[in-house]
C-alpha cells in the first residue's frame, strides 16, 4: 500500500491525482505538496530527499511518503544612520517569522533628538513614531535618523547704550563652544562713560568661554560712570 502525509498538518498538505490506497505494482502515482499559507510556510523536500513539490512515484511495494515543510524565516535589521547621533536596540536583529509584531527603538545621543525611520524600499521617511512596532510580512530593514537639538540661547547686554556682546551666533547646538566678550561703550566726547560690571551668572571677566549644554540666558551688565570715573 501507499501512504502519504506532511510533517505538520498546520503548515502544508499533499494531494494525489489518483484515488485509492492500494495500487498494483508498477502503477504511476502523481503527488503534489503545497503550503497552506505561502507567506508563512514553504515546502522543503519529501522524506526521500526529493526537493520537487510535484513528484511521481512508481509503486514497487509498501511506500510512506512525507512532505516536509518549514516556517519561512525573515531577516530583521534595524540600524542607525550615525553612531555619534544615536543608537538603536539591535537585540531585535536576526531571524523572525511572518506575523510577528516586531518592536524596536532608537535612542538619541546627548544633544540630538529622534527624527524619523526610513526603510530600504526607497529611502523616504516612513514613520516618526519611536518606539516603532511593525507586523512582519517580509524581510525588514529600518534605519533610525536623528537631528541636532536647537537650544534657546539668549546672550545680550542689559542696555545696548552701555555696551555690546560679541561672539554670539544665530543657532546653538549641544557642544558649541562660545567665546563671548562684553565691550562697554565709552563715549568720552559725549561726557558719558560705561564699564562692564559682570555677567548675570556672577562671572566678572569681560571675556567668557562656555559650552552649550542646554538653554542659556546670559546678560552682560553695564554700569554708567561719571566723568571722573566713579560709578553713579
Amino acid at each position: 500500500g501507499v501512504s502519504y502525509g506532511v510533517n505538520n498538518d498546520a503548515w502544508g498538505r499533499v494531494t494525489m491525482t489518483e484515488s485509492g490506497v492500494a495500487f498494483p505494482l508498477g502503477t504511476t502515482l502523481h503527488m503534489s505538496a503545497s503550503a497552506l499559507d505561502a507567506n508563512r510556510y514553504r515546502f522543503v523536500s519529501w522524506n526521500d530527499g526529493n526537493e520537487n513539490a510535484d513528484t511521481v512515484l512508481t509503486v514497487s511495494g509498501e511506500h510512506t511518503l512525507t512532505a516536509v515543510f518549514e516556517k519561512i524565516p525573515y531577516n530583521v535589521t534595524v540600524v542607525t544612520e550615525n553612531l555619534d547621533k544615536g543608537v538603536v536596540d539591535s537585540s531585535i536583529n536576526g531571524i523572525h517569522y511572518y506575523g510577528e509584531m516586531v518592536t524596536f527603538e532608537a535612542m538619541p545621543a546627548e544633544g540630538y533628538q529622534f527624527s524619523h525611520w526610513t526603510n530600504d524600499v526607497n529611502g523616504a521617511p516612513v514613520s516618526t513614531v519611536n518606539p516603532m512596532a511593525v507586523l512582519l510580512v517580509d524581510d525588514m530593514h529600518y534605519t533610525a535618523h536623528f537631528s541636532q537639538i536647537n537650544y534657546n540661547v539668549t546672550i545680550a547686554s542689559n542696555n545696548s547704550a552701555m555696551g555690546v556682546v560679541t561672539g554670539t551666533q544665530a543657532v546653538y547646538h549641544y557642544g558649541d563652544e562660545l567665546h563671548l566678550t562684553a565691550i562697554a561703550n565709552n563715549l568720552v566726547g559725549g561726557g558719558v562713560l560705561y564699564r562692564f560690571n559682570g555677567w548675570s551668572d556672577g562671572s566678572t571677566s569681560a571675556t567668557l568661554d562656555t559650552v552649550v549644554r542646554g538653554d542659556i540666558n546670559l546678560t552682560a551688565i553695564g554700569m554708567q560712570l561719571t566723568e571722573a570715573g566713579d560709578a553713579l
